[in-house]
């Protein structure tokens, strides 16, 4: 968290102060630290210029600081720069991965087949991991979000074509009619047969 964050540097500065060591004598502690930043934000592939400002060219003097507490505010301030950064980009492959998840979705909601472990084979993540972020970013589990899917699919159909509502099933990613009737039943209210004569949910 920031605050974490934040309390580290404290804790940093604070043992350095502690330590009765001239600012001077702090500028290799320093470079370690700025190396260390640097090679997170490079390894993250986060611009080093968001992280450190336009213009900077990777060495920092402790001349630049006027005391031991302006350091501190700096590296915090760097520090929290590069937080937000990552968490900005965690929340953006989040994204991206339920959107890939919904897309393959959409392509094999057809396949009875279709289930979270044949899904995290093609976006090669756990399973466990990909349940977890998939409920957190849509609210609903894959297996509600399929079903869902289909059942907008079964709906399409009904009200669209003529055709056989065990056809239906079969399209739809089930293989028995009946239990597809259930979940239709279930999901809606209503049988497929009297959706479809009229009295829609």
């Amino acid at each position: 968290t920031p605050e974490q964050v934040k309390g580290m540097i404290q804790a940093l500065v604070s043992r350095i102060s502690q330590a009765g060591l001239a600012l001077s004598q702090g500028h290799l502690f320093l470079l370690e630290l700025v190396t260390c930043l640097l090679r997170l934000t490079r390894s993250a592939e986060v611009s080093v210029e968001e992280v450190f400002g336009a213009g900077f060219a990777g060495a920092v003097s402790i001349s630049d600081f006027p005391s031991l507490e302006a350091l501190g505010d700096w590296l915090e301030a760097r520090c929290l720069r590069l937080h937000e950064l990552l968490g900005r980009q965690r929340t953006d492959l989040a994204w991206s991965t339920v959107e890939r998840a919904k897309d393959y979705i959409a392509r094999h909601y057809a396949d009875e087949q279709l289930s979270v472990e044949s899904l995290c084979s093609h976006i090669h993540l756990s399973p466990t991991y990909f349940s977890t972020l998939f409920k957190r970013e849509t609210g609903i589990s894959f297996t509600a979000y399929v079903t869902q899917v289909r059942m907008e699919e079964a709906v399409r159909l009904l009200r669209e074509t003529d055709e056989k509502t065990y056809r239906i099933a079969e399209q739809t990613g089930y293989s028995d009619p009946n239990y597809f009737s259930y979940v239709f039943k279930k999901h809606f209210g209503v049988s497929p047969s009297k959706f479809r004569a009229g009295r829609n949910p």
